[in-house]
């Protein structure tokens, strides 16, 4: 426990603080240049456009001039203080979310130091058991005050003991020159309507999906950065895409489920969870190669603005099921299927009458899709432990569609 509880406050502190020569705060803002998956993002000064203070993170290169890291596919967030003095930025990855925080002068940028937190406060994360799959701190925004609101959060994977649930809390961030003190941590409450704390899912039509969209993400095989344009078509709610990136193209067809969206594509897998903005959606997405050891990522972005890179904690899904696939009226195909994997990309195994077929799957939130025989599945995650059950459907290589489900075996 102890390694773990060492592993959990890495990401609480921020680097060394510097010493400012000048408390006189300049109007500062972040732009960035260069296109999708090869951005840089500077802090300028907008009363000369022209001045770069610094560069805060470049993309394609992963470096940046005052210790800021992100790893994936994570794009950094900003959030400005009220009056333009601090920058609190989200790092790090899908998984292990960290925090910086820097006080901004004319002259310079400074790392403001953010102190361990207490055993106190620690108190709810330690009590997890198990293996700390996912965890992280990160800002949700700065008050009137200049306290910084926060997020704190960590998952493990131990399904026997109920008090491996999430930890999900809110606390404050207080900030006086070059140091900051986390305070009044508390159990995060769900809003309205909300029963995990996280938006509740809309369906979506997936005639809204139909066009041509720009795409980008990292692909699995080599971990290059790549961007393109992907061709949606939908007819009820079977999807076919085209990708057509460098010149290459590819071609897939899958299922809308819900939010979710799964794609058997040429020599792979395809999973994304659809998000509704203000305006348009994006599509933020998994992928695997037939070859591939990891999975890579995809963002498609449909009539919105450019956003902030979307965090999802996984549900977890590794054991034993009987599977069940509808077929003719009154007649039902059962299998045993074994699910192994990291936190993203999963082996199926699928034994029916002593035949094993082997396939891959994609987790990504409480979504789970997987290619088996030349079709895919696409389910919804429900439930835990003893408990879990997934349900959705599955489209064959003839393009036929049925109701399937997963339950654990006894």
């Amino acid at each position: 426990m102890m390694g773990e509880t060492m592993r959990f406050a890495r990401w609480i502190l921020a680097g060394l603080a510097a010493v400012s020569a000048t408390t006189l705060f300049a109007c500062l803002d972040v732009q960035t240049s260069g296109a999708p998956g090869e951005r840089r993002y500077y802090i300028v000064d907008n009363g000369n456009p022209n001045r770069a203070i610094g560069l805060l993170w470049d993309e394609k290169a992963r470096e940046s001039e005052y210790a800021y890291f992100a790893e994936g596919d994570v794009t950094p967030e900003f959030f400005w203080s009220p009056d333009r003095a601090y920058l609190a930025v989200n790092g790090g990855s899908v998984h292990d979310r960290q925090l910086f925080i820097y006080r901004v002068s004319k002259r310079d940028i400074d790392a403001v130091t953010i102190q361990p937190m207490t055993k106190r406060q620690t108190a709810a994360i330690e009590k997890l058991r198990g293996n700390i799959v996912a965890d992280g701190i990160e800002a949700v925004g700065w008050t009137a005050d200049r306290s910084l609101e926060l997020r704190i959060w960590a998952s493990s994977i131990d399904p026997l003991h109920s008090d491996s649930a999430p930890v999900d809390l809110s606390a404050n961030l207080e900030v006086d020159a070059l140091l900051a003190k986390v305070t009044n941590v508390s159990e995060r409450k769900p809003e309205a309507g909300d029963e995990n704390g996280e938006a509740r899912s809309v369906p979506i039509d997936a005639s809204s999906l139909v066009g041509e969209f720009p795409c980008w993400g990292v692909d699995p095989a080599d971990g290059r950065i790549y961007e393109g344009a992907v061709r949606i078509d939908a007819h009820g709610n079977i999807v076919t895409m085209e990708w057509n990136c460098g010149g290459q193209v590819t071609q897939g067809r899958g299922l809308l489920i819900g939010t979710t969206l799964g794609v058997s594509r040429e020599g792979g897998l395809a999973l994304y969870q659809i998000v509704p903005q203000a305006e348009g959606k994006t599509l933020v997405g998994v992928w695997s190669s037939e070859n591939s050891e990891r999975a890579g990522s995809e963002t498609i972005r449909i009539g919105s603005p450019e956003q902030p890179s979307f965090r999802f904690s996984p549900a977890r899904i590794n054991g034993n099921y009987v599977g069940t696939l509808q077929g003719q009226p009154g007649v039902h195909v059962s299998a045993k299927v074994a699910v192994t994997g990291d936190d993203t990309l999963k082996s199926v195994k699928v034994t029916t009458d002593g035949t094993v077929v082997q396939g891959r799957g994609l987790l990504l939130a409480n979504s789970f899709a997987t290619a088996v025989s030349g079709g895919v599945g696409v389910f919804q995650v429900e439930g835990e432990g003893r408990d879990l059950r997934l349900d959705g459907r599955f489209i064959d290589r003839s393009g036929n569609t049925r109701p399937a489900s997963l339950a654990p075996a006894e």
